[in-house]
């Protein structure tokens, strides 16, 4: 178990990932049909095995390895059955497919986001889950007022939405 300051690098990466995962889940959302967005968003659970085979030392059975490959199998037919980036509306073809592509980019990292913090988490069983969460929050509201601030700079205003009501 880590100890000092490798302890609080970990709570600090694991109140991080959430943020960027939530990020481009909010993000990558708009970009793909939700049926294709779903599909991708599933392989969560087999990047956290992986994930926690290396990083926690769990171990997969092989009974596991085959339901990881059956369900993957089925999640390939799933995303090969979705509609193509020809199939978007009111986009053209070849930037339908850039937006196809960075929206399963943005799905990938949001999926690998959430293992990462599940596998985060079991390596942080100790900790108690409400220091786990102050962190997580802290550490949004510190990337959002970043951004936000980034939206001023270029003449945004981020929170104009909220008086149009």
């Amino acid at each position: 178990m880590p100890t000092g300051s490798d302890r609080r690098f970990l709570l600090f990466v694991r109140a991080l990932i959430p943020t960027v995962g939530f990020y481009c889940w909010v993000t990558g959302i708009a970009l793909v049909p939700v049926s294709t967005w779903i599909v991708v968003l599933q392989t969560y659970p087999f990047i956290a095995s992986i994930l926690a085979c290396f990083f926690i030392g769990a171990v997969i059975t092989r009974v596991e390895i085959f339901a990881m490959l059956l369900c993957f199998a089925g999640i390939l037919v799933s995303a090969l059955s979705a509609p193509t980036p020809t199939q978007v509306e009111g986009v053209e073809t070849s930037a339908a497919t850039n937006v196809c592509t960075a929206g399963l980019i943005f799905a990938l990292v949001a999926a690998t986001a959430n293992a990462s913090n599940s596998v985060l988490a079991a390596g942080l069983k100790n900790i108690h889950y409400t220091v786990l969460i102050s962190c997580q929050c802290i550490v949004s509201f510190a990337v959002a007022s970043v951004l936000m601030g980034f939206d001023y700079l270029q003449g945004k205003n981020p929170l104009a939405h909220l008086s149009e009501t």
